[in-house]
């Protein structure tokens, strides 16, 4: 099996400038060589915003491979991988660790013990969230977590007061010529509430000399939750945390229809000459008009691969492709097709003659949100020529029973086991 064919089993993030489909590598490019250029940062926070499916973790792996090409010695590029944690105290906890490894790490014992002497402060501030510790640089340190951990103390040992301690940290990277940048990516995948942790910790004990982060998440999705928690903040929140923000580049749709194209053509081989026009009319009126992100792009790749091997040979590919399409992204539609097959595809001679066209479209349209009414008529009728013509006007093409129980209802289990030896062979 190709490279390319494996890929579309994941729905994992490019990784090089070579898979870019979506023109996004000069974007990244751009990113990167901002970073590359900051001088003495102070906690400066870069954040990347775009909604789910995007490709935000594709730009951010874009943006690493970028930095490891620029010959930046000095910098050191590290993730905190925040979604792997649940509840406040974990990621703070979890933060300060990984933030401690980065440091020694690099600095070695130059920064022994000061930041688990951070955490351990930070732990016996209280269970009040809000109350503040001013530090010798200004910044406000929050105390961040709904409770002590006492167990936290055996694994930190003891030391001096927070502000003396932050104060060493600070010292010790000021005089550094390295600096340090933070990738914290799906951000998303958090509780509201542990996404404004993410936020907080940045702000206040994140807040260090030569230190820079870039935070990845949907900033209507985090402002909504600030919002909620924080009503007199609004977006104030983020714009006192984020100093530069970029929306994720929209693909283009011509990118997106292309990268479907090419992969039907990969998983499903070269249609017949005489299946290219019906394939092209199907697909530009029923798959295309959900291939709105690269997310979808990848989920509608990844479940042909899957479905095709079971049934090629056996089915029309142009009907194939545009019920998928419905299957992944109309469920309501494909099972109101299903149900109804016999009015879809004429193997009944139940037909009231004197029903409009509309009303018999309306049926299948139950469980289709309003605003996709039109988009889903369009469908019923490309695919289904009886349900196109009125009133016996038009000669009607019948589907064969058979091949429509193939292409929508085959066993899931022996699809997979097809597929799976489809591979392997």
């Amino acid at each position: 099996m190709s490279e390319s064919n494996r890929s579309y089993f994941n729905d994992s993030p490019i990784e090089a400038a070579g898979d870019d489909r979506y023109g996004v590598t000069g974007f990244a490019e751009s990113i990167a060589k901002s970073i590359t250029r900051m001088q003495k940062p102070v906690g400066t926070t870069i954040a990347l915003n775009g909604p789910w499916g995007s490709g935000k973790s594709s730009v951010v792996n874009l943006i690493r491979a970028s930095l490891a090409q620029s010959g930046d010695d000095k910098l050191v590029v590290s993730d905190f991988k925040c979604w792997w944690y649940r509840g406040e105290e974990a990621l703070a906890l979890a933060f300060l660790q990984s933030l401690n490894g980065t440091l020694r790490n690099s600095l070695g014992d130059k920064v022994k013990d000061l930041i688990p002497s951070i955490t351990q402060r930070l732990l016996q501030a209280g269970p009040t969230i809000g109350a503040a510790v001013t530090l010798a640089s200004g910044a406000p340190l929050t105390a961040l977590f709904t409770g002590g951990s006492k167990f936290v103390s055996t694994f930190f040992p003891h030391g001096d007061t927070l502000e003396k301690t932050f104060q060493k940290l600070a010292k010790i990277l000021a005089d550094e010529d390295r600096r340090f940048l933070v990738v914290i990516d799906d951000i998303d995948r958090l509780s509201p509430e542990e996404a404004i942790a993410i936020f907080r910790l940045v702000k206040s004990v994140g807040r260090l000399l030569n230190v820079m982060y870039l935070l990845v998440f949907d900033r209507d999705l985090a402002e909504k939750a600030v919002q909620e928690r924080f009503p007199s903040e609004g977006p104030h929140f983020l714009e006192k945390i984020v100093q530069a923000g970029f929306e994720v580049p929209a693909p283009l749709q011509t990118d997106l229809n292309q990268a479907v194209l090419t992969g039907i053509q990969e998983i499903c081989g070269d249609p017949e000459e005489a299946q290219i026009v019906r394939i092209m009319n199907l697909f530009y009126d029923i798959v295309a008009p959900y291939m709105t992100t690269p997310r979808h792009v990848a989920r509608y790749q990844n479940a042909i691969s899957v479905t095709w091997p079971a049934v090629a040979g056996e089915v029309s590919l142009a009907d194939f492709i545009a019920l998928e399409g419905l299957r992944l992204y109309e469920p309501g539609l494909f099972r109101a097709i299903r149900s109804r097959k016999e009015e879809a595809c004429g193997v009944s001679n139940h037909h009231n003659g004197n029903q409009n066209h509309d009303d018999r479209l309306q049926p299948f349209l139950h469980d289709v949100p309003v605003s996709r009414h039109d988009l889903a008529k369009v469908a019923l009728q490309r695919l289904f020529p009886r349900l196109e013509s009125i009133r016996g006007q038009r000669r009607m093409r019948r589907w064969d029973d058979w091949n429509f129980e193939r292409a929508t209802n085959f066993p899931f289990r022996v699809r997979m086991k097809k597929a799976l030896w489809s591979q392997s062979a």
